[in-house]
C-alpha cells in the first residue's frame, strides 16, 4: 500500500527534522533529552487563544515544557514537546525550498526555548 500524500509530508518534514538535528554542535545535540518533536496541521485555536495570537496570526512552532535549563532532576519531569506547524508554515513559503527553511528555522527557534533563550535572546 503507497502513503497517502499527508504521510508522505510529514515523513518528509521528519527527514528535515533528523537532518537539522544532525547538523546541530555536538554538545547542543548531546543535550537533547525528555523532548519529543511533533508534526500537526495548524494549531488548535485554544494554544491560539491561550497565546493570545489574533485569528489571523500565524503560529509556526510551539515549546511546551520545562526548559533544559530550569529542570530539577527528581526523575518525575514530564517530556518537553516541540510542535512544528506544517500548514502554518506551507501559507508563508513559495516552494519547496522555502518551505524547509521555515521549517528549519522553526525548529531551531523551538529548541532556543528548549535550552532556555526568551524571545528576545532569540531575535539577536
Amino acid at each position: 500500500m503507497e502513503p497517502s500524500r499527508r504521510e508522505f509530508e510529514v515523513d518528509e518534514v521528519l527527514r528535515i527534522v533528523e537532518r537539522s538535528l544532525r547538523g546541530l554542535p555536538p554538545p547542543l545535540r548531546d543535550a537533547l533529552d525528555n523532548v519529543g518533536i511533533f508534526i500537526e496541521d495548524r494549531p488548535p485555536k485554544r494554544t491560539l487563544k491561550k497565546l493570545r495570537i489574533e485569528r489571523d496570526g500565524v503560529l509556526l512552532g510551539l515549546f511546551e515544557g520545562v526548559p533544559r535549563t530550569k529542570r530539577t532532576f527528581d526523575g518525575a519531569a514530564q517530556p518537553s514537546r516541540i510542535t512544528l506547524y506544517l500548514e502554518s508554515a506551507r501559507a508563508l513559503a513559495r516552494g519547496a525550498r522555502e518551505l524547509e527553511e521555515i521549517l528549519v528555522e522553526t525548529l531551531y527557534h523551538e529548541l532556543g526555548h528548549y535550552f532556555g533563550m526568551e524571545e528576545e535572546e532569540l531575535e539577536e
